[in-house]
């Protein structure tokens, strides 16, 4: 195909005036007191240009003497296969505008910014927990002796952590249970462990386990 080429024709293409009706129309022969319809020069420029653009986007030079250069145009640019399933968009030029034009950039960015956990594991003393933003929970279980219960973590915090709680346990339900309760004695919290005082409600020593979790936040 070609553009226009006989001395008609200028070398610059005049401006695109205003749409007239946003709905297309089409072309008639005329009759019933409606005129023939007609192109003008400003349908004809842009066909020409939509056309020598496809060429253009496909890098085909135009030649007036093919007849099939449109066509080629289109099997060169579906060649180059964008968003080509088995590339898995590994054919994305600019990803981080894709993203964002998907609209995903703020979820995109809630997950970079997601804790997740680095590290777990379990030994005789308990289990812990290991947070990306340097947060750790450990989990554990004490049983009294005279109602003294010493606990040990199972890994050393960083510092110090008051953010325990503790869950009483009893061995099986008779129904009708003695209250007991577990006390932390802070002065013995250190950064490896506690003890806490396990006691029934008449003051008594408990010889009731209990479930403990501990909490350290990051700085």
């Amino acid at each position: 195909m070609f553009g226009l080429d006989n001395p008609s024709g200028i070398s610059v293409m005049p401006a695109i005036t205003p749409t007239n009706n946003s709905t297309p129309q089409w072309f008639t022969e005329g009759g019933a007191g409606l005129s023939a319809s007609y192109p003008g020069q400003e349908w004809f420029n842009q066909i020409q240009a939509e056309l020598l653009n496809v060429l253009k986007e496909a890098g085909v030079t135009p030649d007036k003497s093919k007849l099939n250069q449109l066509s080629v145009a289109i099997k060169a640019i579906v060649a180059k296969g964008w968003l080509e399933k088995s590339k898995n968009g590994a054919d994305i030029l600019d990803k981080p505008e894709f993203v964002k034009n998907l609209g995903l950039a703020e979820t995109v960015e809630r997950v970079e910014n997601a804790k997740f956990v680095v590290e777990r594991g379990r030994n005789a003393l308990g289990t812990w927990v290991i947070w990306s933003d340097g947060a750790i929970e450990l989990f554990g279980l004490g049983s009294p002796i005279a109602g003294l219960a010493t606990v040990r973590f199972p890994i050393e915090l960083p510092s110090t952590s008051y953010y325990i709680s503790i869950a009483e346990r009893i061995a099986y339900d008779t129904t009708e249970n003695v209250a007991h309760i577990s006390m932390v004695i802070d002065r013995t919290l250190t950064r490896s462990g506690f003890n806490a005082r396990c006691q029934v409600s008449n003051g008594g020593a408990s010889g009731s386990s209990f479930s403990w979790r501990i909490y350290y936040a990051p700085f």
